[in-house]
């Protein structure tokens, strides 16, 4: 496997994307472009613009979502449901309302409004970071003061919401994890080669 890097402003990059899926595209086999979400059609618009194609049957412009569902299509769903950003805050809601005894940092906070979406970001970036339950109680064992109490909290709520997605949810990250998994009996991304695009554009 290759990597290869494009970095510079953005019409600079973009044109060199370009160039890049024209040269990928004069060989055969599939070539996927993947970017993010909000950025789907409009890549594709420049994708084609700039190949100046009517179509293509070989070129792909995906999101990771799709990506991950095309993984899916080839290897088998999961068999847990995906839960959305709004599942997610409910899952979380309901997991800091019976810890609320056991806290001694957020205890106060638990039932204010927006305390369940910032606690479930935060444990998004524990498990982006690669970080357990068990990690976080480990790093607030080794921590002091303030610091020591809110991942004690943390990693209370962390384990609580993953007990409640066990067998049954599947969130962004478990998901991404899952399909990272599955990737290499994926049929469609076998000699396939990937441009990852936009990702550094867009928050």
């Amino acid at each position: 496997m290759r990597l290869t890097y494009l970095t510079g402003r953005a019409h600079s990059v973009q044109a060199a994307v370009t160039g890049l899926l024209s040269s990928q595209l004069s060989t055969p086999g599939a070539v996927i472009l993947l970017v993010p979400s909000q950025f789907t059609l409009q890549a594709e618009r420049d994708a084609l613009e700039g190949l100046d194609l009517p179509g293509s049957f070989e070129l792909s412009v995906l999101s990771p979502e799709r990506l991950y569902a095309r993984v899916f299509e080839g290897t088998g769903w999961p068999r847990e449901a995906r839960v959305d950003e709004q599942g997610r805050t409910m899952l979380m809601h309901a997991a800091a309302a019976r810890l609320k005894k056991q806290l001694t940092w957020y205890a106060g906070a638990v039932k204010r409004p927006g305390f369940a979406e910032r606690a479930t970001r935060q444990i998004a970036a524990f498990k982006q970071a690669g970080l357990s339950p068990e990690d976080v109680h480990a790093q607030a064992r080794s921590a002091n003061g303030a610091l020591a109490r809110k991942l004690h909290d943390l990693a209370l709520l962390y384990d609580a919401y993953e007990r409640a997605l066990a067998g049954r949810f599947l969130d962004g990250e478990d998901e991404q994890a899952r399909a990272a998994r599955a990737m290499p009996d994926a049929p469609f991304l076998r000699g396939a080669r990937v441009c990852v695009h936009g990702f550094d554009l867009l928050t």
